[in-house]
This record gives structure tokens, C-alpha cells and sequence, in this order.
């Protein structure tokens, strides 16, 4: 089919000595438990290809889908960021008229210092106050609020920052690695595992060395920078959900 193109001449073009090496051992593991091989290899042939496949488009559709997700975050982020500022500067209006407008607004710093002391993970409050804190504590001392943006100024920044996005690079539009293999892996080895279990594949097809393996991933799914350390990470992976 015209949609398994690239997969198919990826395959068939690949003089790469890793893989070819991984395809004699997978070869050698179906003669030696059917003896005939030719019908194990057009079934796990077209599933290598099948699952490459429709990999490249549900992934790129699901990347596609949270990108989408992504930007709509932003504006909505943004338009709560607008909003918020607005109601505290009408907080600031009345706390000026009637005498109280400390209550409504705070300098910036001592809002930093206070999010260390309140939000921040132990660690964090740790570094700040001994490293940070007291320079902190220092200009605001020095300065008065009137040298500093205020609340609702950073407020409105955050608002103008979302609201122009934060842009996706190329790089992540696609897949990390490790997330590649396991999406790719998880269902194409339960779909082997099927076919062994229905004899048409022998339990021992895929009984190779992980390096093997990685070199037939790394051109399957048409991404040279797999290696076998993405294959021990999946290998883990599938180990963990099992305890």
C-alpha cells in the first residue's frame, strides 16, 4: 500500500551491517522452530511494517492534537492573567480611597520571599533563604514599591507573554526517544505476542541481542538516533508496571 511506502523501502534499501546481522538471527531463530520459515517471516514482516507505520501517523496526530491543546492553554492563561489583574486593580482603587491599600497590593520582592517561604519544595526554600533571602530583604528595604512594577504589572506581563505563546521548537514536534519506543513497542510486541501464542510466530522469533533489536527499530521506525539504551529503557519500563 501506498501509505506503507517509506517503511517498505526503508527495509528493503537498509545496508546497515546491525540490522542485517539482526535479520539472519531472526531468520535462524524461525528455522530452528518451523523449520520452514516462509510464512513466519511474511507475517512478521508486514507487522514490522504495519505498526511502523500507522505509528508515524497516530503519533503525528497525537503531537498534533496536544500542540493544539498547548496553544489554547496559552490564551486561556493569558485571558485569566487579564482578568486578575483587573479585579486587583479595582481592589487598589478602593484600598487607596478609603485608606487601606497596602491590603491590595505587595512589592514584588517580599511576594518572591513569601512564595519561597510558603510554595516552594524544601530544598528550594532552603537555597532562597540561605543564599538569596537576605539581598531580597535588602532592596526592598532600600527601595520603596513606587521603583518596582507592581502586582498587577507583572500580572500583565505574564498576561502579554502567554497571549504572544512560547514557541515549539522542530525537535519538539517529535517524539522523545524513549516515549517513540515504548509507544511503539508496547504494541508491537503484544501483537507478536498474539501471534505465538496462535503458533504462527515462534516464541523465540525475536530472541536476539539488544543492540540487534535497537538497529531494527532504529530503522523501522526511520530514526537513527535509537540506540540500545532505549531498548534496556522499555525492557525497564515493562518491568515496573509488572510489580
Amino acid at each position: 500500500m501506498k501509505r506503507d511506502k517509506p517503511v517498505v523501502e526503508r527495509l528493503l534499501d537498509c545496508r546497515d551491517s546491525g540490522f542485517i546481522q539482526a535479520f539472519e538471527h531472526i531468520d535462524e531463530n524461525i528455522e530452528k522452530s518451523l523449520g520452514s520459515g516462509g510464512l513466519a517471516w511474511v507475517i512478521f514482516l508486514q507487522m514490522l511494517v504495519e505498526y511502523s507505520t500507522d505509528y508515524a501517523r497516530e503519533k503525528k496526530k497525537e503531537i498534533s492534537d496536544a500542540k493544539n491543546e498547548y496553544d489554547e492553554k496559552l490564551a486561556e492563561i493569558s485571558k485569566t492573567a487579564d482578568s486578575l489583574s483587573r479585579q486587583i486593580k479595582a481592589a487598589q482603587l478602593l484600598a487607596s480611597k478609603y485608606g487601606f491599600f497596602e491590603s491590595a497590593d505587595c512589592h514584588p520582592f517580599k511576594l518572591i520571599k513569601n512564595a519561597a517561604d510558603n510554595q516552594a519544595d524544601s530544598e528550594t526554600r532552603h537555597r532562597f533563604n540561605d543564599r538569596i533571602a537576605d539581598g531580597v530583604n535588602d532592596a526592598r528595604r532600600g527601595f520603596d514599591l513606587k521603583y518596582f512594577p507592581d502586582i498587577p504589572n507583572i500580572i500583565d506581563e505574564i498576561s502579554r507573554q502567554y497571549s504572544m505563546g512560547f514557541k515549539v521548537s522542530d525537535d519538539a514536534m517529535t517524539p522523545k526517544k524513549a516515549g517513540k519506543i515504548n509507544f511503539f513497542c508496547e504494541h508491537f510486541f503484544k501483537a507478536i505476542d498474539h501471534q505465538i501464542e496462535t503458533r504462527q510466530l515462534p516464541s523465540t522469533i525475536l530472541n536476539i541481542a539488544e543492540q540487534e533489536l535497537a538497529d531494527v527499530l532504529r530503522v523501522s521506525l526511520g530514526d537513527e538516533s535509537i540506540n540500545v539504551q532505549d531498548v534496556k529503557n522499555f525492557k525497564q519500563s515493562q518491568k515496573k508496571k509488572k510489580v
